[in-house]
């Protein structure tokens, strides 16, 4: 769709063996979809939870295109609440014991913040993730960015934001802060790495262990003969590597770094349609030309 949206279509599914409308019981079903999803900045997979958190007090969200009111239309863009979840003992003030079973989570917010009918099936997600993986990384997930003011789609013009992460982080051997860069250095001739968990190759998967590529920065004039002078502008930096070392989709706003002390010189902008690994150059947002604009927002 025109806002980025994958709509599929399938007719291919499996629902729960011993699923039972009478008391509700195990009231899950899985969808097959007709072919691969090509995953981008806006499709990406949800993951999966591990343990056995019954998550009671945690804050999760809620999103659908069901009635937005009892009795109302279906809503004509996403919609999503955040909600809180309650312990099923709670819960059973409400609904029958027969109903909620140890396989059923609660949850409820504020007035006019719920499911609805048209919304059965949707996701309920937890509002902030954060997983330290079994390899010492720290995962975070955030609501709250700030996308740079002049953006512009088109043009792919002042293509930078930033996140605001839910807690202060805790540094270690292997989670440390980049290096932002000073100057005005165009890096032209330089070693630079990407890295990312996009797609390893185009129409491919994404990654489950993190990429990076050494590639060499050229000058905007060099980009230029790849890409129109309309993209490639004083606040782009491009660079390239061998072939089937580029970023690719998915790897959208990751870091450029030099490769001998790892300051931030670029974000992930664009590539070129033919493909990732065809060995042409990819485009990043020059992160010295955007030194002003993070300090405004940072103070760094």
């Amino acid at each position: 769709s025109n806002d980025g949206r994958l709509v599929l279509e399938s007719t291919v599914f499996f629902k729960h063996e011993k699923y039972n409308p009478l008391f509700v019981a195990n009231d899950v079903a899985l969808v097959k979809l007709p072919e691969k999803v090509e995953f981008s900045e806006r499709v990406q997979p949800v993951r999966l939870p591990t343990g056995n958190n019954d998550y009671a007090g945690e804050a999760v969200v809620v999103s659908g295109w069901g009635l937005t009111q009892q009795g109302g239309q279906v809503a004509q863009e996403l919609q999503y609440a955040t909600l809180e979840v309650i312990t099923n003992s709670e819960c059973q003030k409400t609904f029958s014991p027969l109903v909620v079973r140890k396989t059923t989570l609660c949850a409820r917010g504020d007035e006019k913040k719920s499911p609805c009918n048209g919304d059965s099936g949707g996701p309920l997600v937890l509002a902030e993730d954060k997983t330290l993986s079994n390899d010492g990384r720290l995962v975070l997930e955030s609501t709250v960015f700030f996308k740079h003011e002049k953006y512009n789609p088109l043009f792919v013009a002042n293509d930078v934001a930033l996140v605001k992460l839910p807690e202060k982080v805790e540094f270690s051997e292997r989670v440390q802060p980049v290096r932002l860069p000073t100057g005005k250095n165009d890096y032209a001739g330089e070693a630079v790495v990407v890295s990312g968990w996009g797609l390893t190759q185009t129409g491919g998967q994404v990654s489950q262990e993190l990429q990076y590529a050494t590639l060499q920065v050229i000058t905007n004039s060099e980009c230029q003969k790849t890409f129109s002078p309309l993209v490639v502008r004083k606040t782009t930096l491009c660079a390239r590597g061998n072939e089937k070392e580029s970023p690719c989709n998915g790897d959208s706003g990751g870091p450029l770094v030099l490769a001998e002390d790892k300051t931030l010189v670029g974000v992930v902008s664009f590539g070129h349609a033919l493909g990732c690994e065809r060995g042409f150059p990819a485009a990043f947002a020059r992160v010295t030309a955007f030194r002003d604009w993070v300090n405004k927002h940072t103070g760094l």
